[in-house]
């Protein structure tokens, strides 16, 4: 099976036009991102995307929510050219991404998946992809600003550690955190980030999201995001469903307007009102065990006044029939 897959592979034709030398590659695509009546569809099945116009302004930070299949991911695929769309046009710096050479096109956006790839090799190798000219300092600052500097340092060879097929010996977390120090290092005109930081914990998110507000200043980013407290600080929101935009505006705007955005928005909120109401009320909560009785007894090492053991004592007295706690 593995041959046979293996021998469909090698017969793929290359992604090359006959008249790609004839291409144009602009030296950078720090422009405008202009997207006209946009269709899509994968193969003959129905619109993945309807009638999609939006423009991007050179430097924004935009976000793209909406439900899984909304078509976010599809969009900004489409703007690296991975497929050929149905309707429409797409132009960047008044370049259409037809007339641009794929592979000059690409060496300008950075792209960060959910889906992380790694080969086998060293986390530099990975890193690098192939670029011999990349200064070790570059490295190791990019992945400082990652938040992966911390972690590669406590690996046996540092930098020069070999990673398995997919880097199978590393966290989701941790292979975000290079990916994103990856993305960094390419230094690119456009940064698409698609649930980039969805493995990673509230604190190294936060820390992420600062240095991606560094590092994006004066290079248009894309953020697709499902966590809603992550994309606030954009200066436009999309909101897509179905395949088209139905709301667009800051953050303010589309809570003021209560509209999709106001209800995503919602939803997402009761969960962490809730969390934050029972940290400040002083309960733990359990998997559905609560006890009435504080947990404070159970903390090893934790003074406890004398009044609070007496009525706790008195509690467990008056359950065991008058034993006290050491009954």
């Amino acid at each position: 099976v593995a041959s046979d897959r293996l021998g469909e592979i090698f017969d793929l034709s290359l992604e090359r036009e006959e008249n790609e030398n004839k291409k144009i590659r602009p030296e950078d695509l720090k422009g405008d991102i202009v997207i006209k009546n946009l269709d899509f569809r994968y193969g003959t099945r129905a619109l993945v995307l309807k009638d999609i116009s939006l423009t991007i302004k050179q430097g924004e930070k935009i976000a793209l929510v909406g439900e899984s299949g909304s078509g976010k991911t599809t969009l900004v695929k489409l703007l690296m050219n991975l497929y050929p769309w149905e309707k429409g046009d797409i132009t960047i710096k008044n370049y259409n991404i037809k007339d641009i050479a794929y592979d000059s096109l690409r060496e300008r956006i950075a792209y960060i998946s959910q889906d992380i790839f790694m080969f086998s090799g060293t986390i530099r190798e990975n890193l690098c992809l192939g670029r011999n000219d990349i200064d070790m300092n570059d490295i190791v600052e990019a992945c400082q600003m990652a938040q992966a500097h911390d972690f590669i340092n406590k690996l046996p060879l540092r930098y020069e550690t070999h990673l398995e097929e997919n880097a199978a010996n590393l966290s989701g977390g941790q292979k975000q955190r290079l990916a994103i120090a990856r993305a960094i290092l390419k230094k690119p005109d456009i940064f698409i980030m698609d649930e980039a930081t969805s493995n990673l914990d509230s604190i190294t998110e936060k820390a992420i999201e600062r240095t991606i507000e560094t590092v994006c200043k004066g290079v248009t980013a894309i953020i697709i995001a499902h966590r809603l407290s992550t994309i606030k600080r954009c200066d436009r929101i999309y909101v897509m469903d179905d395949g088209r935009i139905i709301e667009m505006g800051t953050h303010k705007e589309l809570m003021d307007r209560r509209g999709r955005y106001y209800e995503l928005w919602k939803e997402q909120l009761p969960d962490d009102d809730e969390k934050d109401e029972d940290t400040e009320n002083g309960n733990i909560l359990t998997d559905g065990n609560e006890s009435e009785a504080s947990p404070i007894l159970s903390i090893p090492g934790l003074y406890i006044p004398s009044y609070y053991t007496s009525s706790a004592e008195a509690a467990a007295s008056d359950e065991t029939g008058g034993g006290g706690l050491n009954s």
